[in-house]
């Protein structure tokens, strides 16, 4: 295929691209054997699909050849991409990948970001990481699009063996507070319009003027800062709003808050509850 083809096909390759990584992710959690496919020409094509950059730079370096980019003839020269700042969503993304012992595909990540108590995912006890149903205010759709572009952007590697998602050291920059820049995702149609939330989101974020939640946002600020943590590392959002809302007093109901597991109960239990009785007692 001629360069200039690949170019003229972008909005097919794209298509077709999309549906390459994700079938990656689904069947790397089938522990498919991958050792038979020419991993880098699917790397460059993930590249290209999901560039925000000049697309000569990955169309040439496919034949080894550099380009200063600016071609002012491809799609995202003459009408630049939408960029965000999706730092916060690609360390949520990495941590889910790492928590779950970087052994799942994307699907499966996915999953536990959206808090799917699927039967794979209990069985795993995944429904007790910390990063489960910490991503519900991004749809399945949109949550494949930024885990294409952290694989295209090398945030976040597949293994070649199995499909497995690996971390590397750009995702350790991530973490330490590396800067990521994503193309808006799109909204699909049966999202919430703009400017609206779900019911999921709303209770993700629990009121903001509840005072326990206040209290237990103040409390991760400063574990946060102790043990030079994210702080949704230390316990999401999401989180935080259903232990505010279920209100535990006790061990055994603290571990019925999704999201929090027996290492957090361990680590945090005594403290969280010392928050929630102290906040209790004060607004009796």
């Amino acid at each position: 295929m001629e360069a200039t083809d690949l170019l003229l096909r972008k909005r097919r390759l794209t298509t077709d691209g999309h549906v390459v990584v994700w079938q990656i992710g689904c069947v790397g959690d089938l522990g498919f054997n991958f050792a038979g496919y020419d991993n880098r020409n699917l790397n460059i094509l993930v590249d290209y699909c999901e560039s925000v950059d000049c697309r000569r730079i990955n169309l040439l370096a496919a034949f080894d050849e550099p380009h200063h980019g600016n071609c002012g003839a491809c799609d995202n020269c003459q009408t630049p991409p939408k960029r965000i700042d999706g730092s916060e969503a690609a360390k949520m993304f990495l941590s889910a990948v790492y928590r779950s012992g970087q052994r799942f595909g994307m699907k499966h990540i996915i999953d536990i970001l959206r808090g799917d108590s699927s039967e794979k995912i209990t069985s795993f006890g995944h429904d007790q990481l910390s990063t489960f149903g910490i991503g519900t205010a991004y749809t399945a759709a949109q949550w494949q699009s930024i885990a294409r572009q952290l694989v295209a952007q090398g945030k976040v590697d597949i293994d070649p063996a199995y499909g497995a998602l690996k971390l590397n050291e750009a995702s350790r920059a991530v973490f330490k507070g590396a800067q990521v820049w994503l193309r808006t995702t799109d909204v699909p149609a049966k999202a919430a319009k703009k400017g609206k939330k779900t019911k999921a989101v709303a209770e993700a974020k629990g009121d903001p003027g509840d005072p326990l939640l206040a209290a237990l946002k103040k409390w991760r600020t400063a574990r946060s800062k102790a043990q030079n943590l994210p702080a949704f590392v230390v316990l999401h959002d999401a989180t935080l709003a259903a232990i505010a809302a279920q209100r535990p007093t006790t061990r055994a109901k603290l571990a019925e808050v999704p999201g929090i597991g027996e290492m957090k109960i361990a680590r945090y239990g005594d403290e969280l509850l010392e928050v929630v009785i102290a906040v209790n007692g004060n607004s009796a």
